[in-house]
């Protein structure tokens, strides 16, 4: 009787001994499981944390970048600025020097007409065309600062320098146009004073 009893008190700790075994081999497995989980979570934050690093980098060095270009296109824009003071005080120069020039042709057209009694009826006429394109280019020259303004307050200094210098090219036309109506003023003072002859022709 007690041999079976010991048999089945024997079989009972087998068994029981078999559950704890089995029931510890489960938690291992589970715990090892469990940190194999956290390991690859915690690898996966941290090369989250990285792209997010090399995200932030880049974006500072982006801003930087822009910040940079932004400095040196103001710097050249206040170089075209600077140029085109320059410009307008040379055209200018060369306007009051037309203006003058067209003073004295007209003080020499009233002298000759007084002291030699000639007609110089073309060369007045003459002059004043000329002094019509003087104005015109003093009328011009005077809107160039405002539209340098507004061309160097937008766009890129690349295209801004190349539009300020078409500016001053259309002025330059002006003036040059300007001067050559004087030229021909003289010339007509030549013709009138029988020192030339006229290059117009007539029709027959």
């Amino acid at each position: 009787m007690r041999n079976n009893k010991d048999k089945n008190m024997n079989k009972k700790i087998v068994l029981t001994t078999i559950a704890l075994v089995a029931l510890l081999s489960a938690s291992t497995a589970l715990a090892q499981s469990a940190t194999g989980t956290k390991s690859r979570q915690s690898g996966q934050e941290r090369k989250e944390v990285a792209k997010e690093r090399v995200a932030d980098k880049k974006t500072e060095l982006e801003a930087r970048k822009n910040a940079l270009t932004a400095e040196v296109s103001a710097k050249r824009m206040e170089l075209i600025n600077k140029f085109a003071d320059r410009m307008v005080k040379v055209h200018q120069a060369a306007i009051n020097r037309l203006d003058k020039l067209a003073d004295r042709i007209e003080s020499r057209i009233d002298k000759f007409e007084d002291e030699r009694d000639v007609n110089l009826d073309e060369a007045q006429a003459d002059l004043l065309v000329a002094r019509g394109k003087i104005s015109t280019a003093q009328t011009y020259l005077n809107t160039v600062p405002g539209m340098v303004t507004t061309a160097t307050a937008t766009g890129t200094p690349q295209v801004a320098f190349q539009t300020v210098k078409g500016y001053f090219n259309t002025s330059r036309e002006n003036i040059k146009m300007a001067h050559s109506s004087l030229v021909d003023v003289i010339s007509s003072i030549k013709v009138g004073l029988g020192m030339a002859t006229s290059t117009a022709t007539t029709t027959p």
